[in-house]
């Protein structure tokens, strides 16, 4: 009988994020800050567990930025999945909004003064209350992953 080809885990585990981070979440998550942290991707490696990760803030006001942590999933076919809290907290400064057809976006800014109202989902419960930004955000920020590290196409300070 042959094994698998893959028996790495796809569930999101402790493993799968930095050791200083509590509950799939950084620590200063959700915290609004008068700047916006430094963009921060980054690869994380523990065992058989190897995940791509992002920090980045959310503008959610000309004086206010709130930080959040996601795990990068091109396997994650929606744009986003966020946390119960974070969508709570975004929808709270109006950056998530139902459109005309029912569905929930999130407003994000990128490039050069470029913004897109992505489509958002809540996470499922089995993973909250990490977040994830899924192939079509990742597309459209032109994720590029070299040996020197994980970059970005466009250019942005926050979302």
């Amino acid at each position: 009988m042959e094994e698998p080809a893959c028996t790495a885990t796809v569930l999101l585990s402790d493993d799968d994020f930095p050791a200083d981070y509590v509950h799939h979440q950084h620590p200063d998550d959700l915290k609004p800050l008068q700047h916006p942290l430094p963009v921060i991707a980054f690869y994380h490696e523990n065992g058989k567990n190897r995940r791509l990760h992002l920090r980045v803030s959310f503008k959610v006001s000309d004086t206010l930025f709130v930080p959040l942590s996601f795990v990068l999933d091109t396997g994650a076919p929606m744009y986003f999945y966020l946390s119960r809290k974070a969508r709570a907290l975004l929808k709270t400064y109006g950056l998530v909004r139902t459109d005309e057809t029912d569905v929930e976006r999130l407003t994000i800014h990128y490039g050069e003064n470029q913004q897109f109202r992505a489509p958002i989902e809540v996470i499922p419960n089995i993973h909250d209350p990490a977040n994830i930004m899924g192939l079509s955000t990742l597309m459209r920020l032109g994720l590029q992953i070299r040996q020197d590290g994980i970059k970005f196409e466009q250019k942005f300070d926050y979302l």
